[in-house]
């Protein structure tokens, strides 16, 4: 694993009140794996990824730790705006399944359907929240030197449910992210768990945002 990427990790989050008591305790625990990509926003890596994505959901399960996280960084990128990392950021999502894989990568707890608020990104039967960071990001808890993408099973989260320490979490987090950049992410504050997707960039859309996802055939993939 990279030491650079390991300090970039420890500088993030080691801020005062940084919002994601989680990742404090992903980084303190080194609960995380790492991939480095290359290319952002083309689905090059996607094999590479969807290797990682399942790795990571057997190590998963084996520890149960609600912190574990895999992050996917592209210390290479040169994305200058929210707006180009969102759509490059889809277009990874969107490299990661296909038409014909769908049947088998989807949770069945979880709409197929990019339109639906029940949407989210599915790999190997399991569902992912998946937190985008880039230089350029408004959110402070979200910028970072470089593009990197965490996914968290969705199934930690249930977990946490289950062990009633989701919603502590939560009003965790949102105290924190009022300390750290001033006010609480109007994302997550108005939509919670009832629209994921438009979480995932990080960026504050309006309630006619659709969701990017768009799923391809394999030879589309591959051109």
């Amino acid at each position: 694993m990279s030491a650079d990427f390991h300090a970039d990790f420890a500088q993030l989050v080691g801020q005062k009140f940084y919002p994601c008591v989680a990742a404090v305790q992903s980084l303190a625990k080194r609960d995380y794996v790492m991939l480095k990509a290359s290319e952002f926003g083309r689905g090059v890596d996607r094999d590479r990824i969807r290797t990682a994505i399942f790795d990571f959901i057997a190590k998963w399960k084996e520890s149960r730790s609600t912190t574990y996280t895999l992050w996917v960084t592209y210390p290479n990128d040169t994305t200058t705006s929210e707006d180009e990392f969102e759509k490059k950021m889809w277009e990874e999502l969107s490299a990661l399944t296909s038409v014909e894989e769908r049947e088998e990568d989807w949770s069945p707890k979880w709409s197929m359907d990019p339109e639906s608020k029940r949407f989210t990104l599915c790999v190997g039967g399991h569902a992912f929240f998946v937190v985008g960071l880039h230089p350029q990001s408004s959110r402070e808890g979200r910028k970072f030197p470089y593009p990197a993408l965490i996914f968290n099973v969705y199934d930690q989260f249930e977990d946490l449910m289950s062990q009633n320490a989701y919603v502590p979490m939560v009003n965790k987090n949102r105290e924190r992210d009022s300390r750290f950049s001033g006010s609480v992410n109007p994302m997550a504050e108005r939509h919670g768990d009832e629209w994921e997707t438009i979480q995932f960039s990080g960026k504050t859309n309006s309630d006619q945002w659709r969701c990017p996802f768009h799923f391809k055939s394999r030879d589309e993939l591959k051109k």
